[in-house]
């Protein structure tokens, strides 16, 4: 794997423990113990648009800037709790900018199933992808110009508990232009040049 070229991903995370939220630090993601991905623990997934510091029930939002293409929520979670977690479902948030209207594939690994949303459509529904690979699906999406909203939702049963993902042209190079960013759309302008707003890229083994 050509891991982008250096570069990292920026994310929202937050963590839920018995189908309510618990804090835990990360991009912008959520995790519930005992629940499945049909069950929506944000009251709204479609329409979802967290900032750094936001409750959802309890538990806050918080940033993750990660140098690897993997998220590792396994050892993420051992280091926050002293302890692996499993039958856990685990949310991340992020913006994509891009400068122009655009198509391109969403590449998406996890272990072990996932859903995402691309401005609260649902775009990938896969409930059971097994043991991690940096890339298992390549989804078609259209990328909007401007700030697009993209919202995964990864579960874990037991043992390993990962994603990866990234907006790519058919070649496995990052779209044109792309940026992807946590701000919100009011005061991501500013932070363009930051290191929150990274371009992206994968290649297949």
């Amino acid at each position: 794997i050509a891991g982008g070229n250096g570069v990292k991903m920026a994310w929202f995370l937050v963590s839920t423990r018995g189908g309510k939220p618990t804090a835990v630090e990360a991009s912008n993601w959520l995790s519930a113990l005992g629940a499945g991905l049909e069950q929506d623990l944000l009251e709204g997934e479609t329409d979802i648009q967290p900032f750094e510091g936001e409750l959802t029930g309890d538990e806050v939002w918080t940033k993750l800037i990660s140098p690897q293409d993997e998220i590792d929520l396994k050892n993420y979670f051992y280091q926050k709790y002293s302890s692996y977690q499993s039958d856990v479902v685990s949310y991340a948030f992020t913006y994509v900018h891009s400068p122009v209207d655009q198509s391109g594939f969403l590449w998406v690994g996890a272990d072990d199933g996932i859903k995402a949303w691309l401005n609260g459509e649902l775009v990938l529904d896969n409930p059971a992808t097994g043991s991690f690979k940096l890339v298992e699906d390549q989804v078609p999406v259209d990328i909007r110009e401007g700030y697009n909203s993209l919202l995964v939702k990864v579960r874990n049963e037991s043992g390993s508990y990962a994603f990866s993902l990234g907006v790519m042209d058919e070649g496995g190079s990052t779209l044109p232009g792309v940026q992807y960013m946590t701000e919100a759309p009011a005061t991501a302008v500013s932070e363009a040049a930051d290191v929150e707003a990274l371009p992206r890229g994968l290649a297949l083994e």
